[in-house]
């Protein structure tokens, strides 16, 4: 491509952009939408979220919303803990963010197994590899890891494959 300025004093700037002529775009096999839930199938699954970022946090929730899961919402751990508390059915499983101001996410795993073993958890960090290992947060090769961004579909993928 091609950019080209013209300025003059006192009467302002031009810019006029030239792009390459691209090919068609190639049709993709990925689907465009989400897949439509089964049913049931997804309905009985209850997810807590927890992450600090309000617009992080509201597109994962809606997302998984779509795919038929029952999500619960919290801000950071310590509302995601009292929520868990209050919260009287099962939760499947904790989707948290690693790095959080107060508790991070290894924190809150590590408290709400103490009272609900059952609950499975699925990280998500868009820190590298250096900055979790500094803090401790994982620890294991078994603990999974989503790194953002990441698409609707692959969260919904991961969260299955951590369901089972």
């Amino acid at each position: 491509g091609q950019i080209e300025v013209e300025a003059r004093p006192g009467s302002g700037s031009s810019f006029t952009l030239y792009f390459p002529v691209a090919a068609a775009p190639q049709p993709s096999d990925a689907p465009s939408a989400l897949p439509t839930p089964t049913p049931g199938a997804m309905s009985d699954r209850v997810i807590l979220v927890v992450e600090d970022d309000d617009a992080v946090r509201g597109l994962v929730c809606r997302t998984l919303g779509r795919y038929g899961y029952r999500v619960l919402e919290a801000c950071n751990g310590q509302d995601a803990l009292e929520l868990a508390e209050r919260y009287s059915d099962a939760i499947d499983l904790l989707l948290s963010d690693v790095i959080m101001p107060g508790l991070n996410g290894r924190q809150v795993a590590d408290r709400l197994a103490r009272s609900r073993a059952e609950t499975r958890v699925l990280f998500m960090s868009g820190h590298t590899d250096g900055v979790l290992g500094q803090n401790s947060v994982i620890e294991d090769d078994r603990t999974q890891l989503l790194r953002k961004p990441f698409t609707p579909t692959e969260l919904a993928r991961r969260v299955e494959e951590a369901l089972i």
